[in-house]
């Protein structure tokens, strides 16, 4: 089960690491913007563990602190916690507001995830 789940947290982004770590990034990302104080934020917590780790070489899981970057959240129309956001290629390409299991979460995905994974190992194709 160690070789399953890798790098089973979320990494932490802020305003200043953004663009590099979601806008740029070469795998699709998957943002999970909370809170602290939060509970439906907290109740989501093992969840977003559980993807990051299981598909920790498809798609890439971030947490970004509501109220410590505004910006973020403005910029994104981010209205409640949780709420996630699918990019792919710097762009949204979905969303989820409030909890959800981890099925709901990734049947939102999953068409896009598939299709970036397949393009990855069949770049021709």
């Amino acid at each position: 089960m160690d070789g399953i789940l890798r790098n089973s947290r979320p990494l932490q982004v802020d305003s200043a690491n953004f663009d590099l770590e979601v806008l740029q990034s070469e795998l699709p990302v998957l943002v999970a913007f909370s809170t602290e104080w939060s509970r439906p934020c907290h109740t989501l917590e093992p969840v977003l563990d559980e993807i990051a780790g299981l598909f920790s070489e498809t798609l890439k899981v971030v947490r970004v602190n509501a109220d410590e970057n505004p910006d973020l959240g403005l910029s994104y129309g981010i209205r409640a916690v949780p709420t996630l956001v699918f990019f792919v290629d710097g762009k949204v390409k979905g969303e989820v507001v409030g909890t959800a299991t981890r099925t709901a979460i990734l049947s939102k995905f999953e068409g896009t995830v598939d299709a970036e994974a397949n393009s990855r190992r069949h770049p021709n194709a």
